[in-house]
């Protein structure tokens, strides 16, 4: 059996049905790329042991409804790290919600944690356009939003002696697995300046000689300060 010892969570949010538009050609949807995503990462190990887990919301049998909605949200909310595909789709909404869900999920993320979010634009490799009033309306909210954000502006480029559909998914896959790498990194290095902050190897030392009480109330004494 497979012995879990740590969990890494990222949510991976993107359009559905839109398919790529390569060489002038459809091509798969964004709902396969992500299946694509999801079954490579997860094959990653860490000392041999399994330690990614990669939320799509094919995972959680989202629908276009108040409370799928949400529920992309709340999954938001408990991941690690949030990776947006941004194709020029702001996703759907329910009615009397401007967000689409794409944005909704960006701007949570965002809330949630600036330093644990990534944008990759993609949309060089996407023909996007629809007819829908209300749609373009969400569409331009977004791009409005992301706007504001270009610091985060990210473009997948792949050369176009190499560009298929094959390409794209490995290109991508690289680009993915480069972030959270860097991600890691990041709570890593920020964990270790917030341990040293607190002294608390030399706590550590004073600990051994508490007792259970005097231990447990300067533990959460530290952890009330970091939350």
């Amino acid at each position: 059996s497979k012995i879990v010892f740590m969990i890494y969570k990222v949510f991976i949010s993107s359009r559905n049905n839109d398919q790529l538009f390569i060489n002038n050609t459809l091509g798969i949807s964004l709902t396969d790329i992500r299946l694509f995503l999801k079954n490579e990462l997860e094959k990653e190990q860490l000392f041999g042991k399994d330690f990614l887990e990669i939320v799509i919301n094919e995972t959680f049998n989202s629908d276009t409804s108040n409370d799928s909605y949400n529920e992309c949200l709340k999954q938001i909310e408990s991941s690690n790290y949030t990776i947006a595909l941004f194709n020029g789709n702001s996703g759907w909404a329910p009615p009397s919600i401007d967000k689409g869900i794409c944005h909704a999920e960006l701007a949570k993320a965002l809330e949630t944690s600036q330093k644990q979010v990534a944008i990759l634009n993609v949309s060089d490799y996407f023909q996007y356009k629809t007819e829908d009033s209300i749609q373009k309306q969400r569409d331009d909210l977004f791009k409005t939003y992301l706007d504001t954000l270009n610091k985060f502006n990210n473009p997948l480029k792949i050369p176009k002696d190499e560009l298929n559909e094959t390409n794209f998914k490995l290109y991508l896959l690289q680009r993915i697995k480069d972030l959270i790498l860097k991600s890691i990194e990041n709570r890593i290095n920020i964990a270790s300046h917030y341990f040293k902050l607190n002294g608390s190897s030399q706590k550590q030392l004073e600990w051994k000689g508490m007792r259970f009480e005097a231990r447990n109330n300067e533990i959460v004494s530290l952890l009330t300060k970091m939350v």
